[in-house]
Order: C-alpha cells, then sequence, then structure tokens
C-alpha cells in the first residue's frame, strides 16, 4: 500500500497539448482599397489576443508556407467584406475559418459583423475582440483604443502612441522603427519614455518593452529578468 501511495504522489498528468496557431493574412473583398490594412491588421490582433493562454502558441504568417515553415497545426484565416443594409448602412463582415493543417479539413468558423454606423476602425476592433473569445474564451481583448489600433496597423506607431500613451505595442513599434534604422539612441530615449507611462497595458507587451530596452543598452541582467517575464 505505501509503495501504490508513493507511486501515485509521484505521478504527475501529462503536459497539455501545445497548439501552434498560425493567423494569416485575410482576403479583402470590399473592393475598397483603403481597407487592406485590415488585412493584416485583423489576423495581428487574433494574434496579440491569444498571445500568453497556456496551450496556444501564436503565430504570425502572411502565408500558408510561413506557417507550414513553422510547424503550424492550424490555420487561421479568412475574408472581409462590406454588406450594405438599409438606407445604405453598411457593415464590415468577416468569416473566419479554423483548419487543420495537417488534415487540411475546416475544424471552426466564426462569422462578426460590424454595428452599423460605427467606424470602421471601431468595427474591426469590436470583431477581432469576439472572433478571439469564440476561438478561445480565456482570450483577451486587443489593449488600445480602436483609432489608435489603426495608426499601429498601418506603422504609424509614432502617433498611435501618442493619441494612446498606454497602448504598449505601438511604443515597440516605434522604437523597433528606430533601431532598424540605425538610431539606437533615440530608440532606447523611447523605450524610457514609454516604461515611464504608469497604465501600460498587457504585462507581456510592457515585458517587451523592457526586454527591447535592456538589449538597446546591452544589460544582460535585465534582459534575462525581461525574458523571464
Amino acid at each position: 500500500a505505501a509503495l501504490v501511495g508513493v507511486g501515485t504522489s509521484c505521478s504527475r498528468p501529462p503536459a497539455p497539448a501545445l497548439t501552434r496557431e498560425a493567423f494569416l493574412t485575410f482576403d479583402n473583398l470590399t473592393g475598397d482599397a483603403s481597407l487592406d490594412w485590415v488585412a493584416q491588421a485583423a489576423p495581428r490582433i487574433l494574434e496579440h489576443n491569444l498571445t500568453g493562454l497556456p496551450t496556444t502558441v501564436p503565430l504570425a504568417g502572411t502565408a500558408a508556407r510561413d506557417a507550414y515553415l513553422e510547424r503550424a497545426s492550424r490555420l487561421v484565416h479568412g475574408y472581409f467584406e462590406k454588406r450594405y443594409f438599409e438606407k445604405r448602412s453598411a457593415r464590415l463582415h468577416f468569416e473566419i475559418e479554423v483548419e487543420d493543417a495537417a488534415a487540411h479539413r475546416m475544424i471552426q468558423t466564426v462569422v462578426e459583423d460590424s454595428e452599423p454606423l460605427e467606424s470602421d476602425a471601431t468595427g474591426v476592433l469590436k470583431a477581432m475582440n469576439a472572433v478571439a473569445k469564440a476561438l478561445d474564451p480565456a482570450a483577451s481583448a486587443f489593449p488600445a483604443s480602436a483609432d489608435a489600433m489603426s495608426l499601429w496597423s498601418q506603422g504609424k506607431n509614432e502617433q498611435a502612441a501618442g493619441i494612446d500613451p498606454d497602448f504598449a505595442l505601438a511604443w515597440l513599434g516605434w522604437l523597433e522603427q528606430l533601431a532598424a534604422t540605425g538610431d539606437a539612441v533615440r530608440a532606447s530615449e523611447i523605450a524610457d519614455h514609454a516604461l515611464a507611462q504608469p497604465g501600460l497595458r498587457s504585462p507581456i507587451d510592457k515585458a517587451q518593452l523592457q526586454l527591447a530596452s535592456a538589449t538597446l543598452r546591452k544589460d544582460d541582467t535585465a534582459r534575462l529578468t525581461a525574458t523571464r517575464k
């Protein structure tokens, strides 16, 4: 009995299987080129909202071939269009499918519509927050206002941080743009300014900012701490 007890107490349940989920560029079927930014923004919002969950590894992939190279087990792809109702009011209509990458079959479909008369940015943000919850009830909401999200998705990170100073991803994108041009000093200043904001949203994004700041300052101790976070 003692041996059985020891064996039972020492056994551990198997770790949950990780789902590697790739979010592909959506198809813009509206015929409106001014909405091309949504094709990239929508999957990026989903990827962000599902980051940090215990059984999901979100992957950014612009095309299916990238997803397969990253050994994705699921592909999330979709399209959006505009549907017109009474008085010519338009709604953004999203259809998102989750595909089993190995079996090449659809295992989930999610449909969302924006509300009439709301801005395209607000419609995209609300719809993708709802889709993320449908994919996993533990998903978080995207940590930005609709206008800041729209600017961020178009690479206008400085403007996005200006109108929403607590949007950590905008600060991160801004300093990465500066670092890519070789302006590490200015990038480090932006990192410090960002981390001084008392209301930065999303612990993961804040940790990424701390990691970027430590890397720019060549501070190995701070970099290790941020990496652990």
